[in-house]
């Protein structure tokens, strides 16, 4: 295994972070037409005629994603299908995308299904799509263009805004939380940004998982993360899949665990009244508060993007988006 390109100064820490490595399937896009059974962001799923459709809650039809043909892949990640289509759905009707805040698993807003035996007979297949695209001026959705997919196998360290990294890197983070610099620098080496399958995600904001009952979702299905011209998450947000170990050992997606969260004013308006305590900024005032929010701050840093966001500062001097309270 190739080892981490460490900055020097995170040197002395190199058996500790190298003992989280996972391998993680790094992946490319092309903006083009596909067949239905590649992989691919957007465009028209794989879908039997046998089987019905995925709907909202109000009887529109779900978006295709991604989809994931793991004959593409190669044999780098214990656990996940050898074979067979993995496909993701999501309400591009609603503002947020399907997501139920109050049940991550919910999936009534989205929806992911496994094909694990693919029929190669087109007309046995759905040709046509147009019915999803009907009203395409109303629709929300993170992929603006069909990108077919490539797909690289590597290995990374757990990312610095997993929400096991406060207790796994706690003695990195007590030694350096007196120098901006260097936390700085940790957030930016263990970023884990991209589009990937497996490894370990990125957020905007706070891990979810750490709150509720989705600690044991510890597998990355999927990350999309906003990329180019073509794939935006609300305001540069990032979108996550994840499932326990068992579950994926069995290959059941039922209770797949959702988040897309992005700095959003309609995300805000909606769950104004609290999406997991702390990560609702604005419900505080305290020290607690402004270190979290610093954080935050840092974990912006890393996309090296202009995000064009008012600021406030608190008392400790760290910055978050004023959007929160919006």
């Amino acid at each position: 295994m190739k080892l981490l390109n460490l900055p020097e100064a995170f040197e002395q820490y190199r058996t500790l972070i190298e003992e989280t490595i996972q391998p993680t399937v790094f992946i490319e896009t092309e903006e083009r037409k596909t067949s239905l059974f590649e992989s691919k962001f957007a465009g028209d799923p794989y879908f039997p005629l046998s089987m019905e459709y995925p709907k909202n809650p109000e009887g529109q039809p779900l978006k295709l994603l991604a989809q994931i043909n793991f004959a593409d892949i190669s044999k780098h990640l214990p656990n996940f299908p050898v074979e067979g289509i993995l496909q993701y759905y999501i309400d591009g009707y609603d503002d947020v995308l399907g997501m139920d805040f109050d049940n991550g698993q919910n999936q009534k807003g989205f929806r992911v299904i496994f094909h694990e035996h693919i029929v190669s007979d087109g007309s046995q297949l759905v040709q046509d799509f147009a019915f999803v695209e009907a009203n395409e001026e109303e629709l929300y959705f993170p992929v603006e263009k069909e990108m077919a997919l490539s797909f690289g196998a590597d290995y990374e360290p757990l990312s610095a805004s997993d929400f096991r990294s406060e207790k796994l890197y706690a003695k990195i983070l007590a030694n350096i939380e007196d120098n901006d610099n260097l936390v700085d620098l940790f957030y930016e080496t263990l970023n884990s940004t991209g589009h990937k399958i497996g490894g370990y995600p990125f957020f905007t904001q706070e891990d979810p998982r750490a709150y509720g009952d989705y600690t044991d979702s510890t597998i990355l299905l999927l990350q999309i993360d906003s990329i180019g011209e073509h794939i935006l998450w609300g305001d540069v947000g990032v979108g996550n899949f994840f499932i326990t170990e068992d579950e994926l050992k069995r290959k059941d997606f039922s209770k797949v665990l959702y988040n897309g969260i992005a700095i959003n004013r309609k995300w805000n308006r909606k769950k104004a009244s609290g999406y997991r305590a702390s990560t609702c900024f604005y419900l505080h005032s305290t020290n607690l508060f402004c270190a979290k929010a610093k954080r935050q701050q840092q974990i912006f840093s890393v996309r090296k993007r202009s995000v064009s966001n008012k600021s406030f500062m608190c008392e400790s001097g760290a910055s978050a988006t004023k959007d929160f309270y919006l």
